[in-house]
């Protein structure tokens, strides 16, 4: 009996100590200032001109509009508009005005959602590929809104992945 026992102990610590050896699998891991990632990608930078550069365009156009719309309202208060002409033409001008201010604002705001798509995009392929190259198992991305709330500098790799999807983009 004795002997039976001690056969189905060693086989139950055998199986645990095999569980163990499985189960033990070395693990490494790190994480990432994903807001430093996002501001010092070059795409990032590269849209965010482009963008800047149609935005300007656009102000220029918008104060134009409201330039000329300024202008004939002051030049028609200093005359009778007896017909109503004038009236009607200030609210055409201030008309097209608004309506190209509002489609300003929303070509602004389709545009910048989808370079924030296209970099988020470029920038989780990078890291997947940084993750791979370098043989983690898991990337953490810290944003300061409780993914990641704190994390040893020992392992924190903003600076290697700013590096790496930096030379990624330019084809290195």
């Amino acid at each position: 009996m004795l002997k039976n026992i001690i056969i189905v102990a060693t086989f139950i610590l055998s199986i645990i100590a095999l569980t163990l050896i499985l189960v033990k699998k070395e693990y490494k891991m790190c994480y990432i200032d994903m807001c430093k990632v996002y501001e010092e990608f070059k795409l990032t930078r590269e849209l965010n001109r482009d963008y800047e550069v149609v935005a300007k365009t656009q102000k220029k156009i918008q104060d134009s509009l409201y330039n000329i719309l300024e202008l004939k309202a002051s030049s028609y208060k200093k005359e009778l508009d007896k017909d109503g002409k004038q009236l009607e033409e200030l609210k055409v001008l201030e008309s097209n005005f608004l309506n190209k201010k509002e489609m300003f604002e929303k070509q602004g705001s389709e545009t910048m959602n989808e370079y924030n798509s296209k970099i988020w995009k470029q920038i989780n392929q990078f890291v997947a590929d940084y993750g791979k190259n370098e043989n983690y198992t898991i990337i953490f991305g810290a944003n300061g809104q409780g993914n990641v709330m704190y994390g040893d500098k020992l392992i924190d790799k903003t600076d290697d992945i700013i590096l790496f999807i930096n030379n990624k983009y330019d084809g290195n």
